[in-house]
């Protein structure tokens, strides 16, 4: 799937970071759209279709590993990565066990993120 076709979700109740997201995603070439909670991205997950959902792991109500399980109970096949600017201990297993693709902390380099974007589900 090439990068610019690919919808990347960005999961963020913080409206500047969010938008900081969003920049930083689309000037990597991938398409975005956002949302304030899980539960947000959880409504419309089947008719938005994303390809990955970029997900920070302390949004108020439903989030990290529940949200990623809900996530996936959806769609078997979305990619999730999580980010963080709090990492607590064990969040990253967590979030893996449940199956999130990849776990980020922020500040979070372009690199870094376009790698998490481009890979592909194992």
């Amino acid at each position: 799937m090439s990068e610019a076709r690919t919808l990347v979700a960005i999961v963020d109740d913080d409206v500047g970071v969010c938008r900081a997201m969003q920049r930083l995603v689309r000037s990597a070439g991938f398409r975005t759209t956002a949302y304030p909670s899980g539960e947000a991205l959880l409504r419309t997950v089947a008719a938005e279709a994303p390809d990955h959902v970029l997900l920070d792991l302390h949004v108020p109500g439903l989030n990290g590993a529940a949200l990623i399980s809900r996530l996936l109970d959806h769609r078997r096949d979305l990619r999730i990565t999580v980010m963080t600017g709090l990492d607590t201990p064990g969040a990253r297993d967590a979030c893996l066990f449940a199956g999130a693709s990849g776990y980020l902390v922020k500040p979070v380099m372009l690199r870094d993120l376009v790698d998490a974007l481009s890979a592909r589900k194992s």
